[in-house]
């Protein structure tokens, strides 16, 4: 209900709650002075969803936190390398699991590449042989 979600709000804005929960269409419009940590139980799709989450946070030169919960074969694994790098641009540490998560992702990636070019040479060099013998078939004739 509409009603409801503007008491949730009018009761945040006073502090008389001090735990929002919205989800991630909600968090893109509120723009509440003072927050100091977003927690995302479900990670982004994307680095611009990512943004628009955290960013309800640390507002006006103000320092925030923001915590996400995800796993590299879950969800929001395939942003781990983004994030590094996010968090790289923004002169901030990159942790050692966020590092590792990357060097899982990225190998798991390469296996994926290297199946599908050995499948594709695979099937490149079984139609070559095909044409061949046809090619081979046809002059015989």
């Amino acid at each position: 209900e509409q009603s409801e979600r503007e008491e949730a709000m009018r009761a945040f804005k006073k502090k008389e709650a001090r735990v929002l929960v919205a989800t991630g269409v909600a968090a893109r419009g509120l723009d509440i002075a003072g927050i100091k940590h977003v927690v995302q139980y479900d990670m982004a799709r994307d680095m611009d969803e990512y943004t628009h989450k955290i960013g309800r946070t640390g507002r006006a030169g103000k320092k925030g936190t923001a915590t996400t919960y995800f796993h590299p074969r879950g969800n929001g694994g395939h942003l781990a390398g983004k994030l590094a790098r996010y968090l790289r641009d923004a002169n901030k540490d990159i942790p050692e699991w966020l590092r590792s998560m990357t060097r899982i992702h990225r190998d798991n990636y390469r296996g994926r590449h290297h199946r599908y070019r050995r499948d594709r040479d695979r099937d490149r060099d079984r139609d070559r042989r095909r044409d061949r013998d046809r090619d081979r078939d046809r002059r015989r004739r």
